[in-house]
């Protein structure tokens, strides 16, 4: 990696003071309080730091049910906060928070490794302002963290290139990544397959040449998605996946389906390519 000269180093730090404030500044007013699954969830992670149980009485468990059939991770990566502020609006937020200031993090560091150190702050300037990061860095939103995790597994599988211990991390990320919000469950499994068929040469070298890190770091991935197939189709735990797709809801399939209609009528294509693009 590249070292950073001085001034390049307070450029850095400024802009991450500057994502910093902007993500902690008024928290409790920007927005108002926090919503019903953030309150489901820090007392979740209260509940586990008193008890061991969640808040119905269930064991460490890998769902909590009273979020939906949330994923664990979020949860248990709260305890310490809420250890150290309680059960807060605060405590809930933190992880989000950190994740938002990490992102920014990680994006100089991408741009630094692809491009230059230049496009790296560029990168991390952008990240840094950038509204909608902003808006899910103030609220606790699983998604954001799982995000944040997903992000740092592509990043260490690079650095793993040169350093393959990297490779452990790269997986751990991607593999708690898919337990911290249900869409990575889908998403994650064909990320890694197309990042491994992109990078195989290295990939395929790396088996060769270090094959327990190799296999614990495969098996890291698969016992996840395992794990995310059996919480998925086990004891109704799907609910949270159905209620959160945009097709559950029939206003916004009325609206979809009034487009793609308005498009099909309003231009000359023939019938067959009018399908594809306006579906």
């Amino acid at each position: 990696m590249k070292i950073l000269k001085g001034k390049e180093s307070w450029i850095l730090f400024f802009i991450i003071t500057v994502a910093t404030f902007l993500r902690v500044v008024s928290y409790q007013n920007n927005p108002r309080g926090i919503y019903g699954d953030g309150l489901t969830l820090v007392y979740d992670a209260y509940s586990i730091l008193k008890t061991g149980h969640d808040q119905r009485g269930d064991f460490l468990p890998i769902v909590f049910p009273l979020g939906g059939a949330r994923p664990p991770v979020y949860v248990y990566a709260t305890v310490p906060f809420v250890a150290l502020l309680g059960p807060t609006e605060l405590a809930s937020k933190a992880l989000s928070i950190l994740s938002g200031i990490g992102i920014v993090f990680l994006l100089f560091k991408f741009g630094q490794l692809f491009y230059s150190t230049r496009f790296g702050l560029l990168a991390a300037a952008v990240g840094g302002l950038n509204p909608w990061d902003l808006s899910l860095s103030r609220g606790p939103f699983e998604t954001h963290f799982a995000l944040f995790l997903a992000f740092f597994g592509v990043f260490a599988f690079y650095l793993a290139q040169k350093k393959p211990l990297y490779y452990l991390a790269s997986a751990l990320g991607f593999a708690l990544s898919m337990q911290t919000y249900p869409t990575y469950r889908l998403i994650i499994p064909i990320f890694v397959l197309a990042l491994t068929i992109l990078n195989r040469k290295v990939v395929l070298a790396f088996f060769k040449q270090k094959p327990l890190i190799a296999w614990t770091s495969f098996l890291l991935i698969v016992l996840s998605f395992i794990l995310s197939i059996y919480v998925t189709i086990s004891g109704g735990n799907d609910d949270r996946f159905t209620s959160i797709n945009i097709f559950n809801n029939q206003d916004v399939k009325g609206l979809i389906s009034g487009k793609v209609a308005a498009g099909r009528q309003y231009d000359n294509l023939p019938n067959t390519i009018d399908k594809v693009l306006h579906n």
